[in-house]
């Protein structure tokens, strides 16, 4: 763990596949719901960057505390960046697959480890970077299983699971001592730069999809504004991005501000959606305490080999499957979508 002027920067691990997936199977890995995501290619993680959001999370309520208010990484962002679904069944299962060996070559045809870029493998690469956080030990074939029958494949919540993991290993790095931090970190700097793009200017580079597969500058923690100047509340609005969104995006949209538990596997997050209205375009009314549940909290797959997390977890996948019934009353805020002048204040 570095310092930097009296703060701990933070050593992090980002990952993106650094090869392109063969043609033949891309119609394959678009119908899974993984086809924009693999396209993704890696960029430089900022270090102080990630740190500095790192020091403003809360971890009760699962948001960042600015000057403007509470704001978050939400599904909206996850589907919006990486291209990943969110509406669909919760990513759980058994900690430990039983005779994995046996799975994978069933699936496979040989271990993963002998390279071979099929889809199963293409895929198990991705879950295994992005969807695990650094303190679990378990093995990394507990998605297996739900690749094994491809038709279901895209049936599954894959955004919020990524989104999960985010918010742990943001609780996690926001301990004394820590000095690492894991999940998709690159999800976590682009919505930073999207939100906030006066941290840094995009190298002359037209808008892609997914939105994360974008070329910024060296970001400038130090030009935070006092105020929410220059904070983007809804930053997908603007005309040059929203061409860009497929279809299928907007039929999610019901699914983005909701107050529900995401999961993956011994993870369970809450998603306070009440907190962080103005990016949904709606008013922000005071939002009710956060739901605490310590004893999930931080839970890990360590030592747990035989947990069926689907069951231990049951309370939480029945919240997640009642979503619908935990919906906010969203009233339309009609505010700039431009950046804004200390509204915060009154002003």
């Amino acid at each position: 763990m570095a310092t930097l002027d009296g703060y701990r920067v933070l050593r992090s691990r980002f990952h993106f596949l650094k090869y392109d997936p063969d043609e033949q199977i891309m119609p394959y890995l678009q119908i899974a719901g993984f086809g924009d995501v693999v396209l993704i290619r890696r960029f430089d993680l900022r270090a102080n960057l990630i740190s500095a959001l790192v020091e403003r999370w809360c971890t009760e309520t699962h948001t960042f505390i600015m000057p403007c208010g509470d704001c978050t990484i939400t599904l909206e962002d996850v589907t919006m960046q990486l291209g990943l679904r969110v509406d669909g069944a919760v990513v759980t299962g058994r900690s430990k697959v039983l005779e994995p060996s046996v799975l994978c070559h069933r699936l496979l045809g040989r271990s993963p480890n002998d390279g071979e870029r099929n889809f199963t493998f293409l895929t198990l690469k991705w879950l295994r970077v992005n969807f695990k956080e650094l303190s679990s030990t378990a093995i990394e074939y507990e998605y297996l299983p739900l690749l094994e029958d491809f038709s279901r494949v895209g049936s599954y919540s894959w955004g919020s699971a990524v989104l999960a993991v985010l918010y742990y290993e943001l609780c996690r790095a926001k301990k004394h001592g820590v000095s690492n931090m894991a999940s998709c970190l690159g999800l976590l700097q682009s919505w930073a730069l999207y939100r906030m793009p006066f941290l840094a200017a995009v190298r002359h580079q037209p808008y892609s999809w997914p939105l994360i597969n974008r070329n910024w500058c060296e970001p400038n923690i130090n030009h935070l504004p006092p105020n929410d100047r220059g904070f983007l509340w809804m930053s997908y609005s603007a005309l040059n991005i929203a061409t860009l969104i497929p279809q299928w995006v907007h039929a999610e949209a019901h699914m983005w501000c909701i107050n529900t538990p995401v999961l993956n596997f011994s993870t369970v997050e809450w998603y306070n959606d009440d907190r962080f209205m103005r990016q949904f375009g709606c008013r922000q009314f005071m939002p009710v305490e956060p739901e605490q549940f310590d004893d999930v909290h931080g839970k890990t797959m360590r030592g747990k080999h035989t947990t069926d997390w689907s069951v231990e977890h049951q309370s939480f996948v029945a919240l997640w499957n009642a979503w619908y019934d935990r919906r906010p009353e969203m009233y339309s805020c009609m505010f700039d979508l431009v950046p804004r002048l200390n509204i915060c204040s009154g002003t």
